[in-house]
């Protein structure tokens, strides 16, 4: 049996499967842009509905368990695994510290901000989907549909924002919501050319700087950092004549950016819009850290009173009880502190070692281009985006990545088992 061979019993599987698993992927992780959207429609044709958000939801859900019952008894022993270790987890967490209970659960009605539905029922299944798809290239396809739709949905919320239209677009979730898309768009364009890609994706970035805020803007430019990196060996002649266009861009960009930034700013100003980003640069302050300093010490030095065993899931948020947020606490904006917060100094850095093992082996063991690309986007959205902002509790491109790795790590692996016994030339 040969290499071709091999990937033929993953194409062979059900083809239908993979289309329903990739549409449900993409709905989970655009879910919040269009949910924006949705709203927005209703506010603006039927004023008076207030169950758009709740039907959105049900909606979710519904496609979550038809993808369940396709998969049937197919789910593979670690998914089994790790939602076995989520659950000792959060049920350990939830017994153990009583301060931890009031942002474990919050109502079975609280269906958009309970943190047990945020984990279980929308960050989880992404590894859970993700694990089963054997098509990548089907997934793929749909991800590029997509990015289309989210961020031209998204360009139009913002035209309507900035033409006056009473919207409300909280700016970080706004901007953070764009980013695996304009990243996905910037990988399309890069390998296949599409011209709307390349758009798309420019415009949309120049609203999240604008519109959004720096956190959002750095992912971004991390992925790019990471394509260069891990793509410029196998695609020179594609990447090469791009990073020429971005250096020269940039250069241009940089000797003239405090004049480029003043005359947008005077725009926007002279329309009623402020951005946050631009001003900040322009007022020198862009180091501003957000307060995020106070949390980190807050954590830090409960992280060394609590060093074995740590406060337990959402833990960090009971440490920064009555400090920030109307005394509701808040995550630890840094994934490192965050797990040794919760976790303590022994398991929070196995954790975290683990993760990080996992996923430079995936990085470096993958051959195939898109779940490559798949995994870079993710680590970017999921990963990166994590030392600057979000929790991994309720982040499904957290989920989305480790399901990645795992996919690549085992297909590598069979490979290997398959050269050694002389199947494979």
């Amino acid at each position: 049996m040969n290499y071709l061979k091999v990937e033929s019993q993953d194409i062979n599987r059900s083809t239908k499967l993979d289309k329903l698993l990739s549409f449900t992927i993409c709905t989970f992780i655009s879910f919040n842009q269009i949910l924006y959207f949705i709203n927005i429609l209703f506010n603006f044709f039927v004023s008076n509905f207030i169950y758009d958000t709740m039907l959105s939801y049900i909606a979710l859900m519904v496609l979550l368990v038809i993808s369940l019952f396709k998969i049937g008894r197919t789910i593979k022993i670690d998914i089994i695994f790790l939602l076995i270790i989520l659950l000792i987890l959060y049920l350990g967490s939830y017994l153990l510290n009583f301060q931890n209970r009031e942002y474990m659960f919050t109502s079975i009605f609280d269906y958009r901000y309970n943190p047990f539905y945020n984990l279980f029922f929308f960050a989880f299944p992404l590894y859970l989907l993700v694990r089963q798809i054997m098509n990548y290239n089907i997934l793929k396809h749909m991800l590029y549909i997509f990015s289309v739709v989210v961020l031209v949905i998204s360009n139009l919320m913002f035209i309507l924002k900035f033409s006056g239209m009473q919207i409300e677009l909280q700016y970080m979730v706004f901007s953070y919501n764009m980013v695996f898309f304009i990243c996905y768009l910037i990988y399309d364009f890069t390998i296949n050319r599409r011209k709307i890609s390349l758009l798309l994706a420019g415009i949309s970035f120049i609203i999240v700087f604008i519109a959004g805020a720096r956190g959002p803007v750095i992912v971004i430019f991390s992925y790019i950092i990471l394509f260069v990196v891990f793509n410029i060996r196998a695609n020179l002649k594609k990447i090469l004549p791009i990073i020429i266009i971005m250096v020269l861009t940039f250069f241009i960009i940089a000797t003239n950016f405090t004049y480029i930034l003043t005359k947008t700013n005077m725009f926007l100003i002279k329309n009623n819009y402020s951005s946050r980003t631009i001003t900040m640069i322009l007022e020198n302050n862009i180091a501003f850290d957000s307060y995020r300093g106070e949390i980190t010490e807050k954590i830090k030095n409960d992280i060394l009173k609590k060093f074995l065993l740590g406060n337990g899931m959402f833990g960090d948020r009971a440490v920064t009880k009555n400090i920030f947020y109307n005394g509701q606490g808040v995550y630890a904006h840094n994934i490192i502190f965050e797990f040794l917060s919760q976790y303590g100094m022994i398991f929070g850095t196995l954790f975290i070692g683990i993760i990080f093992v996992l996923i430079i082996v995936a990085i470096f063991s993958s051959k195939d281009i898109v779940l490559k690309n798949l995994l870079l986007i993710s680590m970017s959205s999921g990963l990166i985006k994590l030392f600057l902002s979000g929790s991994y509790l309720n982040e499904p491109y957290f989920f989305l990545m480790l399901g990645i790795s795992v996919n690549i790590i085992q297909k590598r692996t069979n490979l290997l088992k398959l050269s050694e016994k002389g199947d494979v030339i």
